[in-house]
């Protein structure tokens, strides 16, 4: 087992006996160390809309919730959705988090009163003045310093569709929580395997380097691994000491501590291709391999090229023609010699005749009966 599915099995653990110590707690019994809100940015809106809708999770001081992805321990926030057909929601978007410790284990959190973005898409064929009744079933874990307590309850949401003109409700909470999600980068960022882990290039952007965090979207490696952020002249350079294989596409949040945040999607960048043409220009088949992605390749340090090393041209073809293979013949002709040989001999061995000693026949009394010459 890995180090990091170690990490992540111990978290785990965590996570369950955290649930085993305290039963999930609903608004409907015991009170909440969160208190978890839904308001619709539009109340009365018309057929065909998308309606953004706001989860907002105000926790007690001292406590906080997850991001998306919890990191070594957590658990993240879910919304369950009760909606009549012809609705759809989106997934929650969350600002970025904050990177905490515990014993070791590194998490990824909201500090404070956040508020989850989200949406509903309103199908052509309502009809104004239908009600659209919603239910939402929203669990969390609500921790502190010492204790995280697995929490839920359930909200109910009323919409009424309108004659066509949009009324919205509130605009101060949404233009805020918009203004907190993660930016998206205005080229695409790139993944290189490097000595000791892997760096992605982001494109320069207005983020202090000095004091930033990479979050993954996804459990690619344990929150604990050691990563620098830093500026260079190709842009911003996020590097992860971490020694496994280098992921096709790595997912997440780039933010600083002043809350400038950017969503990433950093790809493999393609192999360095060999050259081979004698102009030193890519030819067609290293132009074909730069295409390969870089998710098992192995670091090679460059070395300059000494003189003797330089790349020459390849001399020019040389028709000739083929010589004939007489190699063949040349055995099958011996082979049928040596056999004319042993079969002559063959024939002289049984032309030859041997002769052979007399037999001598004996009487009992010890004379000499006769001698029997052996035929021929």
């Amino acid at each position: 087992m890995n180090s990091h599915a170690s990490t992540n099995l111990t978290a785990g653990l965590l996570v369950l006996g955290m649930a085993l110590v305290a039963a999930p707690r609903s608004a409907n019994g015991q009170a909440l160390h969160v208190d978890a809100s839904i308001e619709a940015e539009v109340e009365r809106p018309a057929a065909g809309d998308t309606v953004r809708v706001a989860l907002r999770l105000a926790p007690q001081q001292g406590w906080h919730t997850y991001w998306e992805n919890p990191g070594d321990a957590g658990m993240p926030t879910r919304i369950v959705w009760t909606l009549p057909k012809g609705v759809r929601a989106t997934d929650l978007r969350h600002p970025a988090p904050t990177a905490i410790n515990t014993a070791g284990f590194v998490s990824y959190v909201h500090e404070g009163t956040v508020a989850l973005l989200t949406s509903l898409k309103l199908d052509r064929n309502w009809r104004p003045g239908q009600a659209l009744p919603l239910i939402a079933d929203v669990s969390w874990a609500a921790c502190s310093e010492n204790q995280c307590i697995p929490e839920r309850t359930s909200i109910k949401l009323d919409l009424v569709i309108s004659d066509g003109t949009a009324r919205p409700t509130s605009t101060t909470v949404f233009q805020q929580a918009a203004a907190e999600l993660p930016r998206q980068l205005p080229r695409p960022a790139t993944l290189r395997l490097v000595d000791g882990g892997f760096e992605m290039i982001l494109p320069a952007v207005p983020i202090d380097a000095s004091r930033a965090h990479f979050f993954p979207a996804e459990n690619a490696f344990p929150g604990s691994t050691k990563q620098s952020v830093r500026k260079a002249p190709e842009g911003i350079v996020v590097r992860i000491s971490h020694s496994g294989p280098l992921p096709p596409v790595l997912a997440g949040v780039v933010a600083d501590s002043a809350g400038r945040a950017f969503r990433i999607e950093a790809r493999a960048a393609p192999l360095t291709a060999a050259v081979d043409k004698p102009d030193g220009h890519l030819g067609a088949s290293a132009a074909a391999a730069a295409t390969a992605p870089l998710s098992n390749a192995k670091i090679v340090k460059p070395r300059t090229a000494q003189p003797a090393e330089r790349l020459a041209p390849a001399p020019a073809a040389i028709s000739v023609a083929a010589a004939p293979n007489v190699g063949h013949a040349t055995y099958l002709l011996a082979g049928l010699a040596l056999l004319l040989c042993l079969l002559l001999a063959f024939g002289r061995a049984r032309s030859v005749r041997i002769p052979k000693p007399p037999l001598a026949l004996r009487r009992e009394d010890g004379g000499a009966l006769a001698k029997l010459q052996p035929p021929l």
